[in-house]
């Protein structure tokens, strides 16, 4: 019974007959209508005898892989547009407090400004509720479940989201993130900052460090560093937690540069080239190392 339970609800997750509105608002009714699922299979987790029977379903139910499928779509559109509406709203809120320059601004021009921000603080709301719940939902899923989630037709994508969220929050640009009255929005930095790290250390392995090193648009060693030292200042994770967390940076960080060696093509270099580039890289992977070992 409860098998036939869990498999409903992964079939209702991930199928869209349920989510089939007819109204013009259907796109966004299916986020709303998973968060209510999404709250029963929450429940469930927190009951041991049905945990089992999602841990087991997740090694042999055929939908477990859709759903993860889905369940990245989700978090990746629903914390692109929320944290795209926090940045139209620190926008705002900083040409607000510019009293000079606001002042100065046509009447008309602060009109349209003030509409926008009531409606990005309004889509933020929402949308950052929404995504909390699938962000939970890939914290609490990867403490027992590993193997689905580093398949090959699903690792590098995980890996891609993981780190362009992270760069979101510890990149350079994550003042922009900054807003007055955050609880406002329901936005908690610091708590998806530590649920994103403990996701990285949830599946932790040479695998997953693979596919976050094949990241070539985000993975950088200094990302994680970054997010290391901003995690310890805050006390937002033990030692320990920060130590594996910069151990797996930096063994992504040594697959990525061997990586660059076998990618790089000498065949048509002259000799002495060949001999510079190589060197450089490795003198490059030295300092790498060297550095993660002073920060430890």
């Amino acid at each position: 019974m409860i098998s036939l339970c869990l498999t409903f609800i992964l079939v209702s997750l991930t199928v869209t007959d349920v989510e089939t509105t007819g109204s013009s608002s259907e796109f966004y009714d299916k986020f709303t209508i998973r968060y209510h699922i999404s709250l029963i299979l929450k429940g469930m987790w927190d009951n041991p005898v049905h945990r089992q029977a999602i841990v087991n379903e997740s090694k042999s139910g055929k939908q477990f892989v859709k759903f993860i499928n889905m369940l990245m779509n989700d978090t990746t559109f629903l914390l692109d547009e929320s944290l795209e509406s926090l940045k139209r709203i620190h926008e705002v809120q900083e040409l607000m407090a510019d009293t000079d320059t606001w002042t100065q601004t046509p009447r008309d021009q602060q009109q349209i400004r003030q509409r926008q921000l009531t409606a990005d603080e309004r889509q933020c709301r929402s949308y950052l509720t929404l995504a909390k719940e699938t962000v939970d939902m890939f914290h609490y899923l990867t403490v027992d479940i590993k193997e689905p989630f580093l398949r090959p037709e699903l690792v590098d994508r995980l890996a891609a989201m993981l780190n362009f969220n992270l760069q979101q929050l510890c990149g350079p640009k994550c003042k922009n993130l900054k807003v007055r009255n955050p609880e406002k929005y329901g936005w908690e930095p610091r708590r998806l900052l530590s649920q994103l790290a403990d996701i990285y250390l949830h599946l932790d392995c040479n695998g997953f460090a693979a596919a976050l090193a094949g990241d070539e648009r985000s993975f950088k060693r200094e990302l994680f560093e970054d997010a290391a030292a901003r995690m310890e200042r805050a006390l937002i994770k033990t030692s320990t937690q920060i130590d594996q967390f910069r151990s797996l940076a930096l063994k992504a960080s040594e697959i990525a540069i061997q990586n660059i060696k076998r990618e790089v093509d000498y065949s048509d270099a002259p000799d002495e080239f060949r001999a510079v580039e190589l060197r450089e890289r490795i003198e490059a992977w030295k300092r790498e190392k060297k550095k993660a070992a002073a920060s430890m």
